[in-house]
């Protein structure tokens, strides 16, 4: 990242954060269903970075990119579902604990005519996480993700006991970072992510996402409060739906 003189304390608080603000889990790409889904859906994952903005420092001077573990559980009943997870970052900064993320998020399917293979979804969601010196545990801020977007979504009819949904959903993003004793620093962002969601027969399946995201500097009187940063993200894991009665049509 760039140094410039007169930088703010809550410059470097975004800057330390500026890793794990890529997405909705604080590291983990926004996955969207623009089709919806039915009943109880679970699903476990891991991402990485693949910017500079996603790279931490080791005390020798090092970098190398920030990775993340997870899962999310959900509910979908309909044209309607809600979820929530949990994961752990490493932002793989030296002396930074590897903080716990905890969020979820809301997705509505407002568009998907019948013997059509295409669909589109809004959602909204959140995300909060702190970060605490590692060793020490003395915590040096929080921040809060908000994304919120459209999800658009290509389902062709298949035969046979496989299914997939081709995803793509641009969002904007709110962002605040609060360093301990300090006063919040927001930002507003664009982002978008796209992937593929796979079912197989008896409600397993594969999901990959890429995850991008931009956040514009913000000043005050001449002084940067906080710095424009770029995070990418890719992310995969596996899924199971447990379809109840009732749940959907």
């Amino acid at each position: 990242m760039k140094k410039i003189a007169g930088i703010s304390m809550a410059a470097l608080a975004v800057a330390l954060f500026a890793n794990t603000a890529s997405a909705q889990l604080g590291f983990m790409p926004v996955i969207v269903y623009p089709g919806g889904y039915q009943g109880l859906n679970i699903q476990a994952g891991a991402a990485m970075g693949l910017s500079d903005d996603t790279k931490g420092v080791k005390a020798d001077g090092s970098t190398s990119q920030a990775m993340a573990f997870g899962g999310m559980v959900g509910f979908g009943a309909k044209m309607f579902n809600i979820n929530a997870g949990v994961a752990s970052v490493n932002t793989k900064n030296d002396g930074i604990n590897k903080p716990m993320a905890f969020g979820g998020n809301a997705q509505v399917t407002v568009l998907k005519p019948a013997e059509s293979p295409l669909a589109v979804n809004v959602f909204g969601g959140f995300a909060t996480w702190s970060i605490k010196t590692d060793p020490g545990g003395t915590k040096l801020g929080s921040q809060t993700n908000i994304p919120f977007g459209v999800g658009i979504g290509f389902a062709p009819p298949m035969t046979g006991s496989v299914g997939f949904e081709v995803w793509a959903a641009p969002r904007g993003n709110l962002l605040s970072t609060k360093p301990e004793g300090g006063s919040s620093v927001s930002q507003f962002g664009f982002g978008v992510s796209g992937g593929v969601n796979v079912n197989f027969a008896m409600g397993f399946g594969i999901y990959a996402a890429l995850d991008w995201a931009t956040f514009a500097e913000k000043t005050e009187n001449s002084v940067i409060t906080a710095e424009k940063f770029s995070p990418m993200v890719v992310g995969g894991g596996l899924r199971y739906n447990f379809k109840t009665p009732g749940a959907g049509m």
